[in-house]
């Protein structure tokens, strides 16, 4: 059984490995296939969030590659299915991406996919997202809007927690506005 575990470990590691070559020349820590959201720097975090195309290409081309479909060129001569589920696991691991930024401002207490390797999420994707989506990130006590997030319906708590993204992308990205253009500074 534990060869089985260990081989299983081996294979994992070795797509990760190759999938993970854009990104550690690109971002300054070394990421691996146990990384989680939390282990990414302030600055890795700061560039993922912001809805600029470099962005989201960086998170496209790590999809891409744990799924074996090519770099970023193939994209374009994907058919437009293939093209909907690289935009639809990008968008989610946006998300997560933006709930850690939330978390690190004190802003959240936790958010479902934290627990999870980011490439756990890729490869598993089909199975974590729908639980993860039926779950809330947790607002913090501390929050100014804490009891009306309470007070609110499942629906209504999602709104309020995505209704935190614009300030928190000036706050942890004062340099940028967060819409891809530069504030000047």
């Amino acid at each position: 059984m534990a060869d089985v575990i260990f081989l299983d470990r081996f294979k994992r590691e070795s797509v990760a490995t190759k999938a993970l070559e854009y990104w550690n020349k690109r971002f300054p820590e070394k990421l691996g296939v146990d990384t989680r959201f939390s282990d990414l720097t302030d600055s890795t975090l700061a560039f993922l969030i912001q809805s600029r195309e470099e962005s989201s290409w960086a998170t496209y081309e790590l999809i891409m590659a744990m799924k074996n479909l090519g770099g970023k060129a193939r994209f374009f001569f994907m058919e437009d299915k293939e093209k909907i589920v690289i935009i639809e696991l990008g968008m989610f691991l946006l998300d997560q991406f933006r709930f850690e930024c939330l978390k690190r401002l004190g802003w959240i207490e936790s958010y479902p996919a934290e627990e999870y390797p980011i490439l756990e999420l890729i490869d598993n994707y089909d199975v974590l997202s729908g639980k993860i989506r039926n779950t809330n990130p947790l607002l913090s006590r501390n929050h100014p809007q804490y009891e009306e997030f309470e007070r609110a319906t499942k629906l209504d708590k999602e709104v309020i927690i995505r209704r935190l993204f614009p300030e928190a992308l000036k706050v942890f990205c004062p340099e940028n506005t967060g819409d891809g253009s530069s504030s000047g500074k």
